[in-house]
């Protein structure tokens, strides 16, 4: 039952009472991913990587891109990140085309109240054996946000299963279709700052991109 608090004013109101949200992720190769267990409600993010070229996957109807042109350089690797509220148990990715491998991940709340779309941050890419988790300022900091951190690494030798300091693993795609790496992260709910972290992927140093993105939830 949610319990009552007093104000400054001496009366009594309702106290905060913020969702529980957790996280569940999937990754693989082609242009095309099942969503794992969702409901309407849910935010599901996905992330298109592309590897050997310098433009990004094409990013279907119904999702709409977060970072706004993903990584477009001279780096030959791309990432898209893009997103839905969730309006049935049944949504599908569509097609990314030209996507090397897609990211999803479904941020599930278990409790009362909507969640919310947060704050993202712009691709980062480097050529190395680490790949980070960009800093973000959150766009709540009471401590009800959950981190998410998607990244693709043009080499199939590096192992995703080691999560940035701070967040857990939640899917990784190695040797992905034999052309690339990639994973997916999240930290706990209960997120109120985020500084840049990194993951120690190790294998052969090459290009990489990545992003992290927040979602809020109610208070």
């Amino acid at each position: 039952m949610r319990g009552w608090i007093k104000s400054a004013g001496g009366l009594l109101k309702p106290a905060a009472v913020a969702i529980a949200a957790n996280v569940v992720a999937a990754a693989g190769s082609g242009t095309t991913i099942a969503i794992p267990t969702h409901a309407s409600g849910d935010y599901i993010f996905i992330a298109a990587y592309r590897d050997g070229n310098n433009n990004t996957a094409t990013v279907p109807a119904g999702w709409t891109a977060l970072s706004p042109t993903g990584l477009v350089g001279s780096n030959t690797n791309t990432l898209v990140l893009a997103y839905k509220v969730a309006a049935s148990s049944s949504e599908t990715s569509g097609t990314w085309t030209n996507a090397s491998g897609l990211m999803v991940a479904v941020v599930k709340a278990a409790g009362a109240g909507p969640l919310g779309l947060g704050n993202d941050s712009n691709i980062t890419e480097a050529n190395s054996t680490t790949v980070s988790a960009a800093a973000l300022t959150l766009a709540n900091t009471n401590g009800h946000s959950v981190v998410l951190h998607f990244a693709g690494h043009r080499n199939t030798d590096p192992n995703p299963a080691t999560p940035p300091a701070g967040m857990s693993n939640g899917a990784g795609s190695p040797n992905n279709g034999g052309n690339c790496t990639m994973g997916v992260n999240y930290t706990t709910y209960g997120v109120s700052s985020w500084s840049l972290q990194t993951a120690a992927w190790g294998g052969t140093a090459s290009n990489w991109c990545s992003t992290t993105v927040e979602v809020t939830g109610a208070a």
